[in-house]
Formats: C-alpha cells, sequence, structure tokens
C-alpha cells in the first residue's frame, strides 16, 4: 500500500513516516512522472522534499542552482540523500520552496502581463553557455535522439512499432529533422541552456512574477529556439498562454524572426519525444493529437 502514487512515483507509508519524523509535518504538493514533492516547514520558511528513483534528475536540479538569478529564480538545493535499505532505490532532494500557481493555469490577461518576464526567462536561459569540456551530445546528435538516454521508458521502440500510425508518424518526423540537420544553420548554433519542459507544471507565478522554475530533469544543451517552440507546440492544449504574444516580445528583442529552419527542427524533435513518451504511457489519444498537431503546423 501507498499514499501518495503517480505514473511512476510512488512513496510508501514507511518512507513517508521516516521523513515526517526528519522534517515535520509534510503536505503533498505534487506528483510527477518520476518523482513525488511534499512541502514542509524549516525556521518558518517553507522547502520542499522530493522523492524519486532517478538521482541523475535530482544531481540536476542541484547543478542547476548555481544559475540561479531574479530573472532565472532556481530553487537552491541543500540536501541530496539517498535512503536506507529497503528503500536504497529512492532518493532525497530538499530545495527551496517557489510559491503562487503554474504558469500555464494563469489567465489570458495575466499572461499578456507576464511575457516580458517569460521572454525574460528564455533570454536568461540563452546566456548560459555550455560549459566548457562538457561531455553534452552536438545538438544535431540530440535532435536526432529522443527519449531519456537511463533506460527509464524501457523498450520504447517496441511499443511504438505497436502503433502503425504514429510509427510511420515519428518515422516521418526524424527524417525531416535528419534533412535539417545537415544544414550548418540549424547544426551550427551555439549551445545555450535548455530546460524543454516549460510548461507542464515546472514553472509558478506569484502575484504577476515568475517565483521558479524547478524540476531540470529534460534540460539539454542547444538551440535556444527550442524552449520558445515549446510554447507554441503545445498552444492548443494551454489557449490561455497565447505564444504569438511571447514571439512578439522575442523578435522585438532580437531585431528578427526566428530562423524557420531551426524553429522547425525543434517542434519536429518536440513531436518525436513524444510520440516515444505517449507509446510507454500508452496513450494512444495523445499520440492521435501529436500528429495532428504536426499536420496542423505543416512540419512534414
Amino acid at each position: 500500500m501507498t499514499t501518495v502514487t503517480g505514473v511512476k512515483a510512488e512513496v510508501p507509508n514507511d518512507v513517508i513516516e521516516m521523513l515526517t519524523s526528519r522534517f515535520g509535518p509534510l503536505t503533498p504538493i505534487g506528483v510527477g512522472a518520476w518523482s513525488t514533492a511534499f512541502r514542509f516547514q524549516r525556521d518558518g520558511d517553507d522547502w520542499v522534499v522530493r522523492v524519486g528513483e532517478h538521482v541523475a534528475d535530482f544531481e540536476v536540479d542541484a547543478e542547476m542552482s548555481s544559475y540561479a538569478s531574479a530573472s532565472l529564480p532556481i530553487p537552491i538545493v541543500t540536501e541530496l540523500d539517498q535512503l536506507a535499505p529497503p528503500h536504497d532505490h529512492l532518493f532525497v532532494c530538499v530545495s527551496s520552496f517557489a510559491p503562487g500557481q503554474p504558469l500555464e493555469l494563469v489567465n489570458p490577461g495575466d499572461w499578456i502581463g507576464l511575457v516580458p518576464a517569460v521572454a525574460d526567462l528564455l533570454q536568461a536561459m540563452q546566456a548560459v553557455l555550455l560549459p566548457v569540456g562538457s561531455d553534452a551530445p552536438l545538438w544535431s546528435q540530440a535532435l536526432q535522439s529522443v527519449g531519456s538516454d537511463d533506460g527509464r521508458l524501457g523498450n520504447w521502440q517496441a511499443k511504438l512499432r505497436a502503433r502503425p500510425l504514429q510509427q510511420a508518424g515519428y518515422d516521418a518526423a526524424m527524417t525531416r529533422i535528419e534533412e535539417l540537420v545537415a544544414r550548418p544553420e540549424v547544426a551550427g548554433v551555439e549551445p545555450t541552456l535548455l530546460h524543454c519542459d516549460l510548461i507542464n507544471r515546472n514553472v509558478h507565478v506569484d502575484q504577476g512574477v515568475i517565483s521558479g522554475v524547478f524540476d531540470w530533469g529534460c534540460r539539454r544543451w542547444g538551440d535556444h529556439l527550442y524552449d520558445l517552440a515549446w510554447f507554441q507546440f503545445w498552444g492548443p492544449w494551454m489557449p490561455n498562454l497565447d505564444a504569438r504574444l511571447l514571439e512578439r516580445e522575442l523578435i522585438s528583442r532580437w531585431g528578427e524572426a526566428p530562423h524557420p529552419d531551426r524553429l522547425s527542427a525543434c517542434l519536429l524533435h518536440i513531436a518525436a519525444d513524444h510520440l516515444a513518451y505517449n507509446a510507454v504511457n500508452g496513450d494512444l489519444a495523445g499520440g492521435r493529437e501529436l500528429l495532428r498537431r504536426l499536420d496542423d503546423l505543416d512540419l512534414l
């Protein structure tokens, strides 16, 4: 029996009891695919403790703490531990709390006022260059791979093959990406920090400002247009977040429109990545929606 469960995340009762004895009363605040989060108080301040099997996600969050700024308010990770047997497959990550509500829940009127702050956020990430000596894959390589490299999606290829229509859409998207990355303007971009999951309860807004950007488990280094493409691709699912307003704001700052081939490569990768993810989760309807979105964007 578990007290809190998610798609993948689950926290046994005895683990919750252990965490309560360590941190005090816990309030569940979120269940993701890979971890479960609780809020607790320490010295009058709110903190977050997350529990999950994938320590690499927490390690990335700790690394990202060093890039925190006013425009990029990343919670600060203060503790990262492995639990003792028999729960040594679980890890615990403690970080500062970001108040507010998820960005995707703001109303259209509030979104208009938030657009400059979101543009500041994207530009703050764009200013973070790939660290010297990093072993991150080239952007052209990253675009031609999907899913996680730690095996958490299992044999997604076989599950996707069981869906011929979605497999065909995936193959077409990857073929198109291969064509695009052969172009220097796509492959030759200077890699900068990408979040790659900004509208999935991972950005909080409080009193008209962005209060936190967290869960960096999907972090990549590549074309800064990817996070703009994220807003554009998921537009029909988030109609209150008008991506056109965000693009206009960024164009006014850049002095030019996003390069169409670079943007297309990002949009195609988002679709291909999620066709794989939805196949693993058995989300047939979601896969069909992805194919319709590719068609609406006229990307294939």
